[in-house]
């Protein structure tokens, strides 16, 4: 920061103190806040969806190439502040894909969704939903899109009870889960430690 004030022309000072924040890692809510504010502001330019949802996923790529300094962070029990500003950005993006298919303007041309036969589990979705929020918060999986990772998962999954899962109930289900899921997640992974034991 010294070295910022230290200059007699400042160009795009903001930025430059934006930069500088996210190396840091100083993820707090009012930075955060601002951060957002600052992406909303400049999103106003922009009039079509299509326009909006490939300015957001250029901030949603540039965000996922900053670079943190090892070991730097504000408020270590709040996630990332690219993180949070990522997952802000992946809702956006995920609410204007929305709009535009129920505006009937695709993205692209229609491809075949063809994945094959589709990964039969036992789990509920609620339960699901749970066990992919584990595995995200766990760092086990690694993508940072998470509205696009339960696209997949919605995708590629089906339930004793649910052929084709729906993509908002899995991710509504991520987001809002319940203490009696997490207690029936936690006898499934008590149910898989005892399998694994007898490895």
């Amino acid at each position: 920061m010294n070295s910022l004030a230290k200059q007699k022309v400042i160009h795009n000072y903001s930025a430059q103190i934006c930069n500088r924040l996210l190396f840091l890692n100083f993820n707090s809510l009012h930075f955060f806040n601002y951060y957002i504010e600052q992406l909303s502001e400049s999103s106003k330019k922009y009039e079509t969806t299509q326009d909006l949802i490939e300015f957001f996923s250029m901030e949603m790529k540039l965000i996922n190439q900053v670079i943190v300094k090892p070991g730097s962070v504000y408020k270590s029990e709040l996630p990332s502040l690219s993180d949070q500003i990522g997952t802000w950005l992946a809702e956006e993006i995920y609410f204007l894909e929305k709009k535009q298919q129920l505006l009937q303007l695709p993205l692209a041309p229609a491809l075949k969704n063809d994945i094959g036969q589709k990964v039969h589990t036992s789990l509920p979705v609620a339960h699901l939903s749970l066990v992919i929020r584990l595995l995200l918060d766990a760092n086990l999986i690694k993508n940072k899109n998470a509205a696009e990772l339960l696209k997949r998962v919605a995708g590629s999954f089906r339930t004793d009870k649910c052929e084709h899962i729906s993509e908002d109930s899995l991710r509504n289900k991520f987001y809002n889960f319940d203490d009696h899921t997490v207690d029936q997640v936690k006898d499934v992974i008590k149910g898989l430690m005892g399998v694994v034991m007898r490895y």
